[in-house]
């Protein structure tokens, strides 16, 4: 279950309710709908950019890959709207931040947050989910093509959300503290490409809250 089918079931308003209020551009609206003949009348360029990206869609259709990230960009920016301010600075800092699909080649190879503590001190952060409960059935994680190593570089905190059937749980991954991982040369899920596999302690996995996760992430910054 990718994003689109996975925040669906779990946002309390639609998917397009958000996008709007949120200012996405016509072109999202018109994926999240799946009109792909629409995207592809009124916003060729978009379209264009969309079948671009079949080395991150792996199995999925461009219609479905582009539901799925405007999706999790939806997801992105309610965490942001969420997150306490008085508690944290953060701001977007992905390539995707204006929210308009880009051809494969651009897409962001940096974490999609910064934050910055009182005392000017910044770090970078990814936001994955699972809509599966893989996670939290199985204790580890999956991180995609060189994503572990980049993470690992830039010395990023992960922050990994899990939400299906019942299911809210998080927890943070500190990469300063070169957290471990298994390459695997091919993985099946992401359609025989590279992954890095890590492992989820049990006991820092979290009941998901925007509160609770505000006070993790000022922890593991301050």
């Amino acid at each position: 279950m990718g994003a689109f089918e996975g925040l669906t079931e779990y946002l309390k308003e639609s998917l397009i309710d958000y996008a709007m209020q949120f200012g996405y551009h016509d072109s999202n609206i018109a994926i999240l709908e799946g009109d792909i003949d629409r995207l592809r009348r009124d916003h060729p360029g978009i379209y264009q950019n969309l079948l671009t990206c079949s080395h991150h869609a792996d199995r999925r259709t461009p219609l479905s890959y582009g539901q799925d990230l405007v999706a999790s960009w939806i997801f992105e920016d309610l965490f942001l709207a969420n997150v306490n301010k008085e508690l944290l600075n953060i701001s977007l800092a992905g390539a995707d931040r204006n929210r308009m699909i880009l051809p494969d080649q651009r897409t962001a190879t940096s974490t999609d947050y910064i934050i910055t503590s009182n005392s000017g001190y910044r770090i970078g952060m990814e936001l994955v989910n699972d809509y599966t409960s893989f996670w939290y059935r199985n204790h580890k994680l999956h991180l995609r093509d060189n994503k572990y190593l980049r993470l690992l570089n830039e010395q990023s905190l992960l922050l990994a959300i899990a939400l299906s059937h019942g299911i809210a749980k998080y927890t943070i991954l500190d990469f300063r503290d070169n957290p471990a991982a298994t390459y695997i040369p091919s993985h099946k899920p992401y359609g025989g490409k590279p992954a890095y596999e890590m492992p989820v302690d049990r006991n820092r996995l979290f009941d998901f809250s925007w509160e609770s996760v505000s006070r993790s992430l000022t922890q593991a910054v301050l």
